[in-house]
């Protein structure tokens, strides 16, 4: 994925913050959405955020069609219902034309018997893909070169899985 100059960068010849094209949210069960939201926007990258945060817009989208609630003492979508453990739910997250799909569980948290899907809202018109989404996503950061590559994590190891990437 290229880095895209965001609006921070103004006065700076090229982009300094690993920010890249963000197209949308989708959630459903073995390719089938059920919920979503899309918009392309600029998207930074950054582990340092523990949640996602999305620019109110498309935050209140996600949460409408997901059919959750906003609630003041505790951050996140809360959900209508826990998901089973064996419900299959996925989420994906697409950047670029690039989509990243893993278990919505990976993302959500129990508190008092109710479930939250963590994204929050955010005052700015650029969304931050937090620590709880990156932790899903292998990333290598080109800051020479002003690209990221991003692939799905996998919590399997087998050493013959590794390839090294390579400019061709």
């Amino acid at each position: 994925l290229p880095i895209i100059r965001a609006n921070r960068d103004e006065g700076s010849e090229k982009p300094f913050e690993t920010v890249v094209t963000f197209d949308g949210i989708s959630i459903g069960t073995d390719g089938n959405e059920t919920a979503g939201v899309q918009q392309k926007i600029a998207a930074l990258l950054d582990s340092g955020t523990s949640s996602t945060v999305l620019p109110v817009e498309l935050f209140t989208g996600l949460l409408e069609s997901l059919g959750g609630e906003s609630e003041d003492n505790y951050p996140g979508i809360k959900l209508p219902k826990c998901l089973k453990k064996k419900e299959n739910q996925q989420i994906t997250f697409q950047f670029s034309g690039v989509n990243i799909t893993f278990d919505m569980k990976n993302i959500i948290n129990k508190h008092k018997v109710k479930c939250y899907l963590d994204v929050v809202p955010g005052m700015s018109n650029t969304a931050i893909i937090g620590a709880n989404v990156l932790r899903n996503i292998y990333n290598v950061f080109d800051l020479e070169d002003y690209q990221i590559a991003i692939a799905k994590a996998t919590t399997t190891f087998n050493a013959s899985d590794i390839e090294e990437i390579i400019d061709e």
